[in-house]
């Protein structure tokens, strides 16, 4: 469960997710800060841009489907970016995440990861909550995704929200969905959600 223990990992009072993630060169880590606006975006001029383009993303019903040979698929908005880790991880976000080294983490951003784990279902079940720290879990699903029986679980914290989807694999895997999202992006849940349940197994 060690890739569970990075890769959920919930602060309370600030949100900060360690991602870390295994390249074909190296293996990088990064800790995004999931930013509310800057204090200079406060004209109205720059208020009124972020609530077009919040507008504009809620709108957006296209999805495109991101492929992983042999393993998975699942669609995401089309105007989403995806970051294609390795072959069991995948990032979708809203907005372009720069490289190592770039200039931070844009404003409202959703980040979802899309991971195959090696680790049993059941088990995955019961021992996700100890690794959930300083969130709440507001409710407990089950859900039909890829014919299997799926549990989905809505988190919130003081300042933040997640989305968490998982469900039976194959060979004793599991797959998950996981989206961090601040409250102000509440309203794309619906859009998160249809993006959860796309899930496919390939394999």
């Amino acid at each position: 469960m060690q890739n569970l223990k990075m890769l959920i990992k919930i602060k309370s009072s600030r949100f900060f997710l360690a991602v870390a993630t295994l390249t074909a060169f190296n293996f990088i880590a990064f800790i995004p800060h999931f930013q509310q606006p800057p204090a200079h975006a406060q004209s109205g001029e720059i208020i009124k841009t972020e609530s077009k383009l919040l507008i504009s993303a809620s709108a957006n019903t296209k999805f495109k489907t991101f492929v992983e040979k042999r393993t998975y698929s699942i669609a995401y908005p089309q105007n989403w970016f995806v970051r294609r880790i390795w072959r069991n991880l995948a990032h979708i976000t809203n907005r372009r995440i720069p490289e190592t080294g770039g200039d931070g983490i844009p404003d409202y951003l959703i980040k979802t990861d899309v991971q195959i784990i090696e680790e049993n279902f059941q088990a995955f079940s019961r021992e996700l909550s100890s690794f959930i720290e300083g969130s709440r879990i507001i409710k407990r699903e089950n859900v039909r995704i890829d014919g299997k029986n799926a549990v989905r679980l809505w988190l919130t914290d003081s300042e933040n929200e997640t989305l968490l989807t998982f469900l039976p694999y194959k060979r004793n895997k599991t797959a998950y969905m996981i989206t961090f999202y601040i409250k102000n992006n509440s309203h794309l849940l619906p859009l998160i959600e249809r993006m959860h349940s796309s899930f496919k197994s390939l394999n």
